[in-house]
């Protein structure tokens, strides 16, 4: 797939998991919606300083736009995995760390 439109379609997942509006992400990302609406279907190729303004009006990193098989952002799988141990059972939380620790490798 052409890699406007992974990075478009990326923008598109992001700002909706926020439930931002393009007008309200354009105007964090000082652009204007309608030249985010053509990134978002891959019709234009943003630089390097508007992927940081529209990482910044996400209130992600940079690098978390061009995680293309995660839909959630890292921070937000962060917490939700916190939140998910917290919820584990006391029996259970010894198998929830050496599933945890397998995965460092």
């Amino acid at each position: 797939m052409d890699r406007k439109v992974l990075i478009g379609q990326r923008i598109r997942r992001l700002r909706k998991l926020r439930k931002l509006s393009q007008e309200t992400l354009a105007d964090r990302a000082s652009t204007s919606a309608k030249y985010l609406s053509r990134i978002e279907i891959g019709k234009e190729n943003p630089t390097i300083d508007l992927l940081f303004r529209l990482a910044d009006g996400l209130d992600i990193e940079p690098y978390e736009m061009l995680c293309f098989e995660n839909v959630e952002p890292v921070r937000q799988l962060r917490e939700r995995a916190a939140r998910l141990i917290d919820e584990v059972p006391d029996k259970n939380i010894a198998r929830v760390v050496g599933l945890l620790e397998a995965a460092l490798y």
